[in-house]
């Protein structure tokens, strides 16, 4: 049977860490220590476990709380990081479904928070948004609804502009080294293919930010006048 050899205080006398004659030692939160165990006692090693799975619950129930603290999380998202280098998928399974009766988790809530985090951002496309809210974790349903929600009304013609328009000076910078590059711009076949190629930064930028092909097309050709010049034909 584990001997108890001392009890100490820990986390500014939240928690109390038991420490063993031999094997590792527990940490539970103050209060919650069976109140016989004391230093010097042996505790049975059926009790010894029970209490040494409680622990490592209250800890990982400790590193979610922590963890929704810094910002919200869906179950899943937070399922995933308490499962990491951890084969005790009921603890985790019992933390998630703690978390959710106390309000901690709330899947909606999670994704109108990310949804406005990432528009905030700066304008992104409708499958950019399904694809960063399904890689945190977010149901593919509630993931639809609320691209519809946020995305549903919007201009992605005006969107993209309004992204190009804010990387105006990088654009106009790469201009003058691909002019610099190829020469006289006077070529109209040399002008075509820097046009070529501006247009395909942008077109890729805009993909980076979840604009289909089709919808990126008209922004850019548009962008591509007026820094340029011309009717971007």
């Amino acid at each position: 049977m584990p001997l108890i050899t001392q009890l100490r205080s820990r986390r500014q006398e939240k928690w109390t860490e038991v420490i063993p004659d031999e094997g590792e030692s527990l940490l539970l939160p103050a209060g919650t220590l069976p109140a016989w165990w004391e230093a010097g006692f042996s505790v049975p090693e059926v009790e010894w476990q029970r209490t040494a799975r409680m622990s490592r619950f209250h800890l990982m129930y400790d590193r979610a709380c922590r963890l929704l603290t810094r910002r919200e999380h869906f179950g899943r998202e937070l399922q995933r990081k308490l499962s990491q280098n951890n084969r005790e998928h009921d603890l985790v399974d019992e933390v998630i479904r703690l978390c959710r009766e106390r309000g901690f988790i709330d899947d909606e809530r999670a994704a109108q928070t990310a949804s406005e985090q990432l528009l905030a951002k700066g304008a992104i496309g409708a499958p950019k948004l399904m694809q960063e809210l399904l890689r945190r974790g977010c149901d593919r349903e509630l993931a639809q609804r609320m691209v519809q929600e946020h995305c549903g009304g919007v201009d992605s013609f005006s969107s993209a502009l309004e992204l190009l328009e804010g990387r105006r000076r990088t654009y106009e910078g790469k201009l003058q080294q691909y002019r610099r590059r190829l020469g006289d711009t006077a070529d109209r076949t040399l002008e075509l293919q820097i046009r070529a190629k501006l247009s395909a930064s942008m077109l890729s930028f805009l993909a980076g930010r979840g604009f289909t092909d089709s919808e990126s097309r008209q922004a850019v050709r548009e962008f591509c006048g007026r820094v340029m010049g011309g009717d971007g034909d």
